[in-house]
């Protein structure tokens, strides 16, 4: 099975690496960010409870529980991905959301796999290797979004092949998150 994919692997690293902004206002005008979240439940044998960073950015709001990554480690996400070829070659693991409108919205929607406002996947790479699934049911709520600054919320009972997460979450806004 192929997703719609068709682009150049190219990272975008703009103007201030986000490792040197911090704290601080200097972090919120570089656009850097990831703040936090309580998440339960695992998916794709990925335990969510330790999530590491939050971003949002264009349609996407993501949560890693990948300890040693930026804004601009994100900066690969899409809306869909080829089925055995790895965005990036960074070890990641990830939950995505991903509106299908084309920006975070407030208000409550519902995820599924086809004809929804909200789409969602958990994906994973080792290397040049990845491994995805897609969500077929959930729901997320945002409560508060302030554009290009930051955005909080919850999800509940996303359910993939091999399990299911719920949580909260709370997201400052990430430059390199753009619809592709």
């Amino acid at each position: 099975m192929t997703v719609r994919f068709g682009f150049p692997l190219v990272l975008s690293r703009l103007a201030a690496p986000c490792s040197l902004a911090a704290a601080g206002l200097l972090s919120l005008l570089t656009g850097c960010g990831g703040t936090s979240a309580e998440v339960t439940g695992t998916a794709l044998g990925i335990n969510f409870a330790d999530v590491q960073h939050v971003y949002f950015g264009g349609p996407y709001i993501v949560l890693t529980t990948t300890e040693d990554i930026d804004c601009e480690g994100v900066a690969f996400v899409r809306q869909s991905y080829e089925e055995g070829v790895a965005p990036t070659t960074d070890d990641i693991e990830f939950v995505q959301f991903t509106y299908v409108n084309g920006s975070v919205a407030e208000g409550n929607k519902s995820i599924a796999q086809t004809d929804a406002e909200v789409t969602s996947l958990v994906l994973a790479t080792d290397g040049e290797q990845m491994d995805y699934d897609r969500a077929t049911a959930g729901a997320i709520a945002v409560d508060t979004l302030v554009d290009e600054q930051s955005v909080t919320g919850s999800f509940d009972s996303v359910t993939f092949a091999d399990g299911s997460i719920s949580g909260d979450f709370s997201a400052e806004w990430c430059r390199n998150l753009r619809d592709r």
